[in-house]
């Protein structure tokens, strides 16, 4: 007959195997996790501003370009105080 091994007695064995994870390291990967949220957000705002505004070339840049949201600000420093740019998209983005 077979033995099957219970794991939940073998469970301490296994943790204590395990290095400790220090405090700072967690930190790390909540700041990873804040800064990754916060640069999908961002794209998603630049594309939909550059579509808005027809700009063919800095959508695809930007879409498929992944600077950690560098050129995204970039994007942004050059082009988002226009409101009287913000037409429809030309002919020449269909």
């Amino acid at each position: 007959m077979i033995e099957y091994m219970d794991t939940m007695n073998n469970w301490p064995v296994v943790t204590d195997a395990l290095p400790a994870v220090p405090a700072w390291v967690a930190g790390l990967g909540v700041i990873f996790i804040v800064w990754f949220v916060a640069a999908m957000l961002l794209k998603c705002y630049v594309l939909w501003h550059s579509a808005r505004r027809g700009e063919k070339w800095w959508f695809i840049g930007l879409f498929f370009v992944n600077t950690l949201g560098i050129l995204e600000l970039i994007y942004l420093a050059l082009h988002h105080k226009r409101p009287e740019s913000l037409t429809p998209p030309s002919s020449s983005w269909q």
